[in-house]
């Protein structure tokens, strides 16, 4: 086996030029049917090509991958598998155990894709970035002329009912929820913003045009949460204008904000009582998701105590919904903590966001501004949607290769300084 990676690697290696375009192209396709997926109406099959796509991506960085590198991933997963195998031995599992493994497989081997991606692409975050920028602006483009007639430009009035939450018409073109679109445009928008603040990107003013795009369609699309997620990062883009020691020292103080926050909601989340004042208005500022979530975490501890502390399963996420929301038509879970806390338990939970607050720290000390813009984009985008380290579309299989390629080069960074340090320390003895 050894050989025939080996000789693999050669080949590869021999064949560079190709080998690096049949990546983009893999990547490329990968973005692009990765979202239309959500497009219900297409005539095509958008997520076998998707995930042929990510199959072929795996083929051709496995014989690269470097598995030692990528222990903080591999960490994750093998932390949740024994969560989950635990809550099976338990019982937390009470049915569809046969879905909810199907759907662990695909969750899985997502992060196979992704190590794959970080593998090629964490030297070369630019060109990474761009592939995405262009296929996410060309789907968003087509999808625009085809619902053209559908695309409100009276944005005055739009932005007014969003801020409001009076939103009278939302558009999705051609999504399966307004929700979706905003997503992708928001990710549109942040992508420009990072090609603009690059050296050495090959698209200023197409970033230029793809932020106001972007804008027409999250205001159309109404999404409250997207659009605060843009708001925070905007703010935290002006972190460039400050000298580095000074950006970590404010990192720090972002990072320990996010944490009350998310700790309050999670105790509303768990403990909130829903008659009082203070969990009806952040219900009310959430759109009903902390009730919903908050309902759904109090049926599982009911059914199940194994299924609160090691999960029930992904899968089984739609069941529980359907039983909790019954009478309210089609709800989701939306909250990462929420959505976690039911599939993956408490203690599941606490490792993900263990993780997640480690590679918040970890990115932000290297002082780069895009890392921390990342942060601020997916840590305000994830307290009402899930969206942690989700296979959902380009705006969540994006934002987690993209963040797990700015931890591997944060720890090689430490690491290199580490060893800069101990020869300069060996040399002076």
């Amino acid at each position: 086996m050894h050989k025939i990676v080996n000789s693999v690697q050669d080949v590869l290696v021999t064949h560079k030029f190709l080998y690096g375009k049949l990546v983009d192209m893999s990547v490329f396709l990968f973005a692009v049917f990765g979202t239309l997926r959500f497009v219900p109406s297409l005539p095509i099959d958008a997520g076998w090509i998707n995930d042929k796509a990510g199959l072929i991506i795996v083929l051709l960085t496995l014989p690269f991958i470097n598995l030692k590198k990528n222990k903080y991933i591999l960490s994750l997963l093998a932390s949740l598998l024994i969560v989950t195998g635990i809550s099976i031995l338990g019982g937390g599992y009470k049915f569809d155990l046969q879905l909810s493994w199907e759907q662990l497989f695909r969750w899985g081997s997502f992060y196979f894709i992704a190590i794959g991606m970080v593998e090629h692409y964490k030297d070369e975050l630019e060109r990474f970035v761009e592939i995405w920028f262009v296929a996410l602006l060309l789907v968003l483009g087509g999808l625009s002329i085809f619902y053209a007639s559908d695309i409100n430009l009276n944005m005055q009035t739009l932005l007014e009912g969003m801020i409001g939450n009076v939103r009278m018409s939302r558009v999705s073109i051609g999504f399966m929820n307004v929700n979706n679109l905003g997503g992708f445009a928001a990710t549109l928008i942040v992508l420009s913003m990072f090609n603009l603040l690059s050296r050495r990107s090959n698209y200023k003013v197409a970033s230029w045009i793809a932020i106001a795009f972007g804008l027409v369609l999250l205001i159309n699309s109404g999404a409250r949460t997207s659009f605060v997620a843009i708001i925070a990062t905007v703010f935290s883009g002006s972190l460039v204008f400050f000298k580095k020691d000074i950006r970590i020292k404010l990192w720090v103080l972002i990072t320990g904000g996010y944490i009350l926050v998310t700790g309050f909601l999670t105790s509303l989340l768990f403990l909130g009582d829903r008659s009082s004042a203070i969990f009806k208005a952040m219900d009310g500022f959430l759109s009903l998701r902390l009730f919903f979530g908050n309902a759904s975490i109090e049926w599982v501890s009911e059914h199940s105590a194994w299924a609160l502390f090691f999960g029930s399963g992904i899968q089984k996420l739609q069941k529980i919904a359907e039983a909790v929301y019954e009478g309210y038509g089609a709800i989701s879970i939306d909250m990462s903590v929420a959505y976690y806390a039911v599939s993956f338990g408490i203690i599941g939970l606490i490792i993900i966001y263990s993780f997640w607050q480690y590679g918040l720290v970890k990115i932000g000390l290297t002082g780069n501004v895009i890392a921390m813009m990342t942060g601020v984009y997916v840590s305000t985008y994830m307290i009402s949607e899930a969206v942690l380290f989700g296979i959902n579309g380009l705006f969540g299989a994006f934002w987690t290769v993209f963040f797990l390629m700015l931890l591997r080069n944060a720890s090689e960074k430490v690491q290199i300084s580490e060893r800069t340090f101990s020869r300069v320390a060996r040399y002076k003895n």
